[in-house]
């Protein structure tokens, strides 16, 4: 009788020991980074050629670059901004006079995941902050050339403000293009 009692006190004591509890916090992290990969640096240079026959005139129809991606990372917070938008915008320098520099982003190239943006078109660039991809929530598109969106850069001729009457060699310029991954 006694070893009976003795062996049930231990099956009671084993049967209290047989679970535990732990709790485990899990933290996401608010994530907004960017970033542009590709080409010589992030250094684009537009040179037209000049003519080679007297009456011609520089022909800017070929001033365009492609070789830069913008890569983003993004976890946004799905209740209070769910989405978050990619604007760009000239920071220093100015465009010469009787000329426009725009910029148009590709889709994203499919080497990441998540809610990627949308781009809006064509963009004009001035100083003003403007959207060039909507809608990017939490995603990432992977890092370097060849992922996330390409960018497109064109050199034209201001069609709307006599544009070759108002070139300018003193004009030559360099800009600054800043791109912000914000909340909208």
């Amino acid at each position: 009788m006694i070893a009976l009692l003795i062996g049930l006190g231990m099956l009671e004591v084993s049967a209290q020991n047989n679970t535990a509890v732990q709790n485990v916090m899990i933290e996401i992290p608010e994530v907004a980074l960017l970033d542009l990969e590709g080409g010589h640096g992030s250094d684009i240079h537009f040179a037209p050629q000049r003519p080679t026959e007297a009456g011609m005139a520089v022909d800017f129809s070929n001033q365009t670059n492609n070789e830069l991606w913008i890569n983003y990372s993004s976890i946004t917070n799905r209740s209070t901004e769910p989405t978050r938008d990619i604007k760009v915008q000239i920071t220093s320098g100015r465009i010469p006079s009787g000329m426009i520099l725009q910029v148009s982003a590709g889709s994203d190239a499919g080497r990441g995941d998540g809610t990627m943006g949308t781009p809006v078109g064509t963009i004009t660039l001035d100083r003003s902050a403007q959207s060039l991809i909507t809608g990017v929530g939490s995603a990432y598109t992977g890092n370097g050339a060849g992922r996330g969106h390409q960018l497109k850069y064109q050199l034209s001729l201001n069609e709307e403000n006599g544009s070759y009457a108002r070139l300018d060699l003193d004009e030559s310029a360099s800009v600054s293009i800043m791109y912000t991954l914000t909340d909208q």
